[in-house]
């Protein structure tokens, strides 16, 4: 059988991020609580980075997740994706301030869970 999955490590989670994520891909979040910081970043004690195990199936609920997000400013997506030179994705996670503007309207939340879904599909490994 073949299977396209695309590991993502998304750093920067809070304990909310984590639950709401949990929540949409109950099958494919793992915390990862002892995973070692990369050399020159400094851990903020109460962020969190989980592993998402995505196939395709799983892109739509992720990227709906991820546009639901509040930005950290107005224009600012609220994340950067890495691609790792083993495949892998990193995702980190901006954390909007407790006076961050309200959460994105209906329509522009669709509009950024398509380019996010495109995004990440695009990433996808193809089927072997």
């Amino acid at each position: 059988m073949n299977r396209r999955t695309l590991d993502i490590e998304v750093a920067g989670l809070d304990i909310l991020d984590l639950s709401e994520l949990q929540e949409e891909l109950p099958d494919a979040v793992t915390e990862l609580p002892g995973k070692p910081v990369e050399e020159g970043h400094h851990p903020e004690p109460a962020t969190l980075t989980a592993l998402v195990l995505l196939t395709a199936a799983g892109v739509q609920a992720f990227s709906a997740w991820m546009a639901r997000r509040r930005a950290p400013a107005p224009g600012q997506p609220g994340y950067r994706i890495e691609v790792r030179p083993d495949g892998t994705v990193l995702i980190h996670l901006d954390q909007p301030p407790a006076d961050a503007p309200a959460p994105p309207a209906p329509g522009e939340i669709t509009a950024r869970a398509e380019a996010i879904s495109q995004m990440i599909s695009s990433m996808l490994p193809s089927a072997e």
